[in-house]
């Protein structure tokens, strides 16, 4: 039976991480802010993953685990976990990142002043092995303008490591979105989309402790491994990544809450984009059609 309606809905999508999903777990319970639920989504993992999560959740309620059958590829376990939600503020907790206890009840706290914000999220410290140890990492994204065309660029520019996505949203801003897609950098045109939606607000305070190593960080894996990771059906292939990313974008701008001559304005600011990246894209048409001629040869 689950528990009255919570304040904010946690949402951890897992895979093989019986390493470090213990200390990720205990970092969103030991949270100041305790009106929250914490949905898993095991991903058919092959360690003792699920028996870890099971394990805390006959300890606390606030847990609901979900069991996929088979291995639905990181960007449909995401979605997965957020249409779970309940709550009308969401988080995604990764199963191998660490979060202070105080990070939920400072960004909620921000979005509960901040009516207009969809976004709160703190700021980030980088880590290999240790969360003690991390480094800061400054995002100097600055998306706390009312300008929606201004956010837009401005992190389209300036964007690195998506760290903004460990904040907590408004839920019902991310039910207008794409959610995230199987595609590389999916996640980051889905922060393009909602940040399209209203600002975002930056705590500042060092909250957010990622781990990147090689173990768990898509950034540091190689294109083969990270296709795998996102989605295990496309057998090592993703193909027009470049476009389909380009896309989505101009999509997210379509379906934005925006004014005619925003949207104009900012088609032209991303195909001007592609023009100044024309060699990039041919490339990947190239690199594409070599794939798909080598995937026919092989089939014949």
């Amino acid at each position: 039976m689950r528990t009255p309606m919570p304040l904010v809905s946690v949402g951890m999508p897992a895979f093989n991480a019986e390493r470090w999903i213990g200390a990720a777990l205990e970092s969103i319970l030991q949270q100041t802010l305790t009106n929250f639920e914490l949905i898993i989504s095991d991903n058919a993992s092959l360690d003792g993953t699920l028996s870890i999560c099971r394990d805390y959740a006959k300890k606390d309620s606030r847990i609901i685990i979900i069991s996929n059958p088979i291995n639905q590829g990181a960007s449909e376990n995401y979605n997965l976990v957020y249409r779970k939600a309940r709550a009308p503020y969401f988080k995604w907790a990764s199963s191998n990142d660490y979060c202070h206890a105080h990070l939920l009840q400072r960004c909620t706290e921000l979005l509960e002043r901040r009516a207009d914000a969809v976004l709160a999220y703190p700021k980030t410290m980088l880590y290999q092995q240790n969360p003690a140890d991390g480094e800061p990492c400054d995002d100097d994204l600055d998306l706390d303008v009312a300008c929606a065309t201004t956010r837009f660029r401005r992190f389209i520019e300036r964007i690195r490591l998506n760290n903004l996505m460990n904040g907590v949203f408004r839920t019902a801003a991310l039910g207008n979105t794409a959610l995230i897609r199987p595609y590389l950098a999916s996640d980051v045109v889905l922060m393009a989309e909602v940040l399209l939606r209203g600002p975002f607000v930056e705590v500042p305070e060092y909250l957010f402790f990622r781990s990147m190593n090689p173990d768990t960080a898509t950034k540091l894996k190689s294109r083969r491994e990270t296709v795998e990771h996102l989605d295990p059906a496309a057998g090592g292939r993703m193909l027009f990544q470049p476009w389909r990313e380009q896309c989505a974008y101009f999509r997210a701008v379509a379906m934005a809450p925006l004014s005619p001559a925003q949207k104009l304005d900012l088609f032209s600011y991303l195909a001007r984009g592609v023009i100044v990246a024309r060699q990039h894209f041919w490339n990947d048409v190239v690199f594409s059609m070599r794939c798909l001629m080598s995937a026919r040869r092989l089939d014949g």
